[in-house]
């Protein structure tokens, strides 16, 4: 016959102790409760605090966007162009209304309330989308003013960051046309065929084939070459001559330029 294991009221009649073990562990839990429960609770208080502060965010910064976008549609006036970019500033559309703003300026002859502009949209957006341009844009005010070598520089920059493509063929032709303005033919030789290489048979390739057909008709080259270099370049004068000239005569006058240059309807 089997032996029975004692019964609990046999263990403590024998002056024996039952097992612990359930006991323990269920001591266990509530001291690490004890130690750590405040902590689990702060945290997920702070996780949901910052769930909802971060919500709370997007949310204010989608409504001012929004806000901002609906006050620049409603801009006409460079005083409307200058309040967006005041009330809104750290938007996109704040850029946007900078380069509306110096644009307005520009036709108006303000070029020091353009170059105002320019600068803080450079400086306050130097990732907007349009920065290019508004380099573009800058140098034209700088040369405007009398401001030649800065203008060479500004120019210079656009082709360090973008070199290639119509914006920079258009910022080679800039510097060329202010080199030739302070009497360097072989600096600007260089800059018109730059401006030719770099997009070719555009615009600004065009009226830079032209300069250059210019330059080599008084005997001037590239530094460091004996002969012209723009033989390659085929322009039909009769069939362009007008449309060249008009653009000359244009990018003479930066300052009086259209908008489109620098709001961005003029795509590279």
């Amino acid at each position: 016959m089997s032996k029975q294991p004692p019964s609990s009221s046999q263990v403590q009649d024998q002056g024996m102790t039952a097992p612990a073990d359930e006991p323990v562990i269920v001591r266990l839990e509530e001291t690490t409760w004890e130690r750590h429960g405040k902590k689990i609770i702060f945290g997920a208080l702070g996780a949901a605090l910052g769930i909802v502060a971060f919500a709370l965010l997007t949310y204010g910064v989608a409504r001012r966007q929004a806000a901002a976008a609906a006050a620049y549609a409603e801009a006409k006036m460079s005083t409307d162009f200058s309040r967006v970019a005041r009330e809104f500033s750290g938007t996109p559309v704040a850029g946007d209304a900078l380069i509306r703003l110096a644009a307005s300026h520009r036709a108006s002859g303000e070029l020091e309330q353009e170059f105002t502009a320019l600068t803080e949209l450079l400086t306050k957006y130097p990732k907007h989308p349009m920065r290019s341009l508004a380099l573009i844009a800058l140098g034209k005010n700088q040369r405007a003013r009398g401001q030649g070598t800065q203008a060479i520089t500004t120019f210079q920059q656009v082709l360090t960051e973008r070199p290639r493509g119509e914006v920079a063929s258009m910022a080679a032709l800039n510097a060329g046309l202010v080199s030739l303005e302070m009497g360097q033919q072989k600096e600007a030789y260089s800059y018109f065929q730059q401006a030719a290489s770099l997009q070719f048979d555009s615009l600004p390739a065009r009226q830079a084939a032209l300069e250059m057909r210019l330059l080599e008709a008084s005997g001037v080259s590239a530094p460091g070459t004996s002969s012209p270099a723009s033989s390659e370049w085929n322009v039909e004068e009769n069939k362009n001559s007008s449309t060249i000239e008009n653009t000359s005569s244009e990018s003479a006058l930066p300052h009086r330029g259209t908008a489109a240059e620098v709001s961005g309807d003029h795509q590279p």
